[in-house]
C-alpha cells in the first residue's frame, strides 16, 4: 500500500443546512503523489440515505475559487444520526487549501431530497417500467358478423364481397393514409432518440472513466479524531 502523508485535517466551518446531509470533518493528504480531500459526513435527515450529490467548490490561499466539479456517492447504508466516510479519497488542485460543499440531492430507498433555496424538496421516482397482468377471464369482445340469409349463387357472392372490400378500401383510405404518416414520423422520433440515447450513454460512459480516474486508492487506514 502506497504511504499516505497528511497536509492538514480539521472541522468543517462553512455553512450547512440543517435536517440533511452535511459535512463534519475532513483530511487533505497526498497519496501516490496526488492531493486528495475525504470528508466524513453526517445524516441528520430522519432516513436511512443510499447515496448523496454535492457541488464540490476548490479554493486557492487567497480565497479564489480554483474549481467547481459535482460528486456522487452511491451504494451506501448511512442510517439516521450516523456518521459515514468513504473509502476513497477526491483528487483536488494541488493549490486547493479550503473547500465548500453544497449538498444538491440525498437518495433514499425510492425517494430524493433535493436541496432549493434552503430547503429541502421531496420527490418521489417511480419504476421506470411497469407491466401489469391481462384478465383473461374476461370474455372476448370481438365483434363478430353472421349473415342471416345464404347466398345460393357463388358468383352474387364473390361480386358482394368485392363491392364491400371496395367500400370499405374506400372509406379507410384517409385514416390509412393518417396512421401511416404517424406510424412513419414515429418511426423517425424512435430512430433520432435511439441515436441520442446512444450518444448520451457513451458521453456518460465516458464521464464515469474521467470520474473513477479522479479518486485516490483505497483510504482504510485513514482515520479522524474522534469527538470528545
Amino acid at each position: 500500500m502506497m504511504d499516505k502523508q497528511i497536509i492538514a485535517k480539521g472541522e468543517y466551518k462553512h455553512y450547512q443546512i440543517d435536517n440533511f446531509i452535511s459535512v463534519k470533518q475532513y483530511i487533505f493528504l497526498r497519496q501516490g503523489g496526488k492531493k486528495c480531500l475525504t470528508m466524513r459526513y453526517s445524516n441528520s435527515l430522519g432516513h436511512k440515505v443510499n447515496g448523496f450529490k454535492f457541488l464540490l467548490v476548490q479554493i486557492d490561499a487567497k480565497g479564489n475559487v480554483i474549481s467547481k466539479k459535482k460528486v456522487k456517492i452511491n451504494n451506501v447504508v448511512f442510517y439516521n444520526n450516523s456518521d459515514y466516510t468513504c473509502n476513497k479519497g477526491i483528487i483536488v488542485d494541488e493549490k486547493c487549501v479550503d473547500f465548500k460543499v453544497q449538498m444538491l440531492c440525498v437518495y433514499s430507498d425510492r425517494y430524493r431530497y433535493k436541496l432549493k433555496n434552503d430547503k429541502v424538496a421531496l420527490y418521489y421516482v417511480p419504476h421506470q417500467r411497469w407491466s401489469y397482468e391481462e384478465d383473461t377471464s374476461a370474455k372476448d369482445n370481438s365483434f363478430v358478423v353472421v349473415s342471416k340469409k345464404k347466398v345460393k349463387t357463388p358468383m352474387v357472392r364473390l361480386i358482394a364481397f368485392a363491392v364491400v372490400i371496395a367500400m370499405v378500401i374506400l372509406v379507410l383510405s384517409p385514416i390509412i393514409t393518417f396512421y401511416t404518416d404517424r406510424i412513419t414520423t414515429n418511426l423517425k422520433r424512435m430512430l433520432k432518440t435511439s441515436i441520442e440515447k446512444k450518444a448520451a450513454k457513451k458521453a456518460a460512459n465516458k464521464a464515469a472513466a474521467t470520474a473513477a480516474v479522479e479518486t485516490s486508492d483505497i483510504l482504510d487506514d485513514v482515520t479522524y479524531e474522534e469527538d470528545d
